[in-house]
């Protein structure tokens, strides 16, 4: 959902639920130590954890602050009320690491508003140029909402190309999860990266005194071959 070529970032429960592709069910969530979100493909770099989407339904009387927004923002860029409004209960199943070990289980929500298709649904080129344009210009009307605004196409045989608002609602079980599988290695490697600086710093301190241990070496020698040769001058006079 990022899209080109952007990196999606976890950092928060509430990201884990914007990137997560509630249009399926049932694989993994990758997070990468970098906290970078892979979808199904395992990333090479070192996993956090691993959220299973193991359920995506329906769910009742589920509500936003920014709801209102969200429906605003829709039906001014597109000159049309959303066409679709979705309210989801996602079901995570949270493991540490690659799925090392299971942490819980925990369910959040999110609430969905799509418009309708741009135009131009024969022409893929006119058809998203509108739909960046729609995002752009929600994004800097409506700031509240920028991080979850997205385009999708759910054309088969043509373009249909839609602007979306992903709303996450998330529960106090999943905050807890989220923090339990992704805060402690986090903080670990942070410590570790510290360490690390911290050497590479008295390294360089080591280095720099050696160099000047080198210096005043010489300059001692220096010093006594002159003080040699005044006291050979001495002895000839």
């Amino acid at each position: 959902m990022a899209g080109n070529g952007e990196k999606r970032i976890a950092n928060t429960a509430t990201d884990l639920i914007f990137y997560t592709n509630t249009d399926e069910s049932d694989y993994p969530i990758y997070i990468t130590s970098e906290c970078e979100v892979w979808l199904k493909a395992r990333p090479r770099e070192s996993i956090l954890a691993t959220f299973f989407v193991k359920r995506v339904a329906e769910a009742g009387d589920v509500g936003h602050e920014m709801y209102d927004v969200a429906v605003q923002a829709i039906t001014e860029v597109a000159k049309s009320e959303p066409e679709k409004i979705s309210r989801l209960e996602i079901t995570y199943e949270v493991y540490r690491g690659d799925m090392e070990s299971l942490i819980g289980e925990a369910k959040a929500y999110a609430v969905l508003v799509l418009s309708r298709a741009t135009p131009f649904r024969r022409d893929r080129g006119r058809a998203w140029a509108i739909g960046f344009d729609w995002k752009k210009r929600a994004a800097a009307k409506y700031p509240a909402i920028a991080h979850f605004l997205y385009l999708k196409d759910l054309g088969r045989y043509h373009f249909d190309v839609r602007l979306c608002v992903k709303l996450p609602v998330v529960t106090d079980q999943l905050e807890r999860l989220f923090s339990a599988a992704v805060s402690p290695a986090k903080a670990s490697i942070s410590e570790a990266g510290e360490i690390e600086a911290q050497i590479e710093v008295l390294k360089k301190a080591i280095q720099q005194k050696k160099e000047e241990l080198k210096m005043l070496e010489e300059q001692l020698e220096s010093l006594l071959l002159k003080l040699q040769l005044e006291r050979m001058k001495r002895e000839v006079v």
